[in-house]
């Protein structure tokens, strides 16, 4: 039998080291595998829910659990989940559903309470704040809110709901000190003492709040002309805007002029809240309790 050349004895080194590389990394590449498909699945399930194909979703996400239980500790599992069970017309849930479903997953693994954020938006949109608020500090966790961003939120929420709100004014204070002249924490916190029923003191804040904002709005746009909508009956059709305000700035400043319209109205300050009503019209947005 002739001898190997060099090449050939290289290249059955090479051989040889490939069957023992992979003899050691076949078991990893088999643990590693469900779950990298189980992510596949749930990246699927998310883009049928953006598109409301719920039966796709469901079976897209029940895959995924299938190929990989350990998908139940990511958090964007759950808030497909938890949305696909909002949003699919099929599945009524209730808000303590909602709630019951984010302390499974909080369950499942501590870092899912991030999905909680979907719960508070899913369950704000029904107007249901005080479950919102329940939700939001599932969400924070056992340590509770951290910063003026956090406080603030925790706050706002109470105010939203009507409820704590003595803790609400802690909160708020804890944000202001950090930073004295944000507008939002002013709107909460003028909110808050709206709802203790102290308008008087409540007014000036909002009325820096709304300063504020209205900066980046032009200023031709910042009232409604005289001549709409004089009587303030909603006879004159909404308006709208130029695409060229940003729209995100124009929603956050007219939650804040109907939270001065409220407490205007409180002081029987009829026709300065007339003002406020107009406007919001004027932007295009109708001046509801759905603000907020």
């Amino acid at each position: 039998m002739g001898h190997l050349s060099k090449t050939q004895r290289s290249i059955g080194n090479w051989v040889v080291i490939g069957s023992l590389l992979a003899i050691a990394f076949i078991p990893v590449i088999r643990a590693e595998l469900p779950l990298e498909v189980a992510k596949w699945h749930l990246a699927a399930a998310a883009n049928a829910v953006a598109f409301q194909d719920w039966d796709r979703a469901e079976k897209q996400l029940a895959t995924a659990e299938k190929w990989s239980r350990d998908i139940r500790l990511f958090p964007d599992f759950w808030g497909v989940y938890l949305q696909l069970s909002s949003s699919d017309p099929s599945n009524q849930n209730s808000a303590d559903s909602l709630i019951d479903k984010l302390q499974e997953a909080i369950r499942e693994n501590s870092e899912n309470r991030l999905a909680g954020n979907l719960v508070v938006k899913l369950l704000s949109d029904q107007g249901k704040f005080k479950e919102a608020l329940e939700s939001l500090k599932l969400t924070y966790g056992e340590g509770g809110a951290e910063g003026a961003v956090q406080w603030n939120q925790l706050a706002y929420y109470r105010a939203l709901a009507n409820t704590e709100l003595e803790q609400g004014l802690v909160d708020i204070e804890k944000s202001l000190r950090q930073l004295p002249d944000e507008p939002s924490f002013l709107d909460t916190k003028a909110w808050l003492l709206y709802r203790q029923g102290n308008a008087e003191k409540a007014l000036p804040m909002i009325n820096q709040s709304v300063a504020s904002f209205q900066r980046e709005i032009p200023q031709d746009l910042r009232e409604a002309p005289k001549d709409y909508d004089p009587a303030g009956l909603g006879i004159e059709p909404l308006g709208k805007l130029p695409e060229t305000v940003p729209k995100a700035l124009v929603e956050t400043t007219a939650v804040i002029r109907y939270h001065r319209m409220k407490i205007l109205e409180a002081l029987g300050r009829e026709e300065e809240a007339l003002k406020d009503y107009r406007t919001l019209r004027y932007w295009g947005i109708e001046p509801t309790d759905k603000l907020y």
